[in-house]
């Protein structure tokens, strides 16, 4: 009888603790992101080559393989909620450029990010050239190429330009419209 009572026991207290631990966690469901607003992304080059016009530097060339590589770390940065250059695998911005399918001479590559629920163009190119670290790729003279990715979820929007130097100097890729 004493053993049926302490089996139980152990019983009960086994229901308990399943009823009372925790959940087991799930990984969370990424927010779904809206489709890109093109928009966003000239005028977020449009205003980058106004404010390197004003400091009398050339603008940068579209890049269609640093606007992949941009684009892809916007997606990221919304969808992870992160702020940060560099991911879980160590890949940095070189290596999502390279994977992009650009091929850089001399130093590469250069990043700037923004995420907020407030971000607009004018406010983010804005706040990159206020910045001590973000001015640096705004206005470097070694880099002649640029991609702009934009994406949100309807909350965040981040903003993410890649800059670097593309080694055939003869390639140019369009503006998108």
């Amino acid at each position: 009888m004493r053993r049926l009572v302490q089996w139980a026991a152990a019983a009960s207290l086994l229901c308990i603790l399943i009823i009372v631990s925790p959940a087991r966690a799930q990984e969370p469901t990424p927010p779904t992101l809206l489709p890109t607003d093109y928009s966003l992304v000239q005028r977020t080059y449009e205003l980058i080559t106004q404010a390197r016009a004003r400091r009398s530097l050339s603008p940068y060339r579209w890049n269609e393989s640093l606007t992949i590589a941009a684009q892809l770390q916007a997606e990221w940065l919304v969808q992870r909620r992160a702020r940060q250059h560099f991911r879980a695998d160590g890949s940095g911005p070189l290596a999502r450029a390279v994977a992009a399918g650009f091929v850089p001479v001399g130093w590469c590559c250069g990043e700037n990010f923004y995420m907020s629920i407030d971000a607009t163009p004018e406010f983010v190119v804005n706040w990159w050239v206020g910045s001590v670290n973000h001015v640096v790729n705004i206005f470097h003279r070694e880099y002649t190429d640029i991609g702009v990715g934009v994406a949100s979820d309807g909350w965040l929007t981040a903003y993410v330009t890649v800059f670097g130097r593309m080694a055939d100097p003869n390639i140019t890729e369009p503006i998108p419209p």
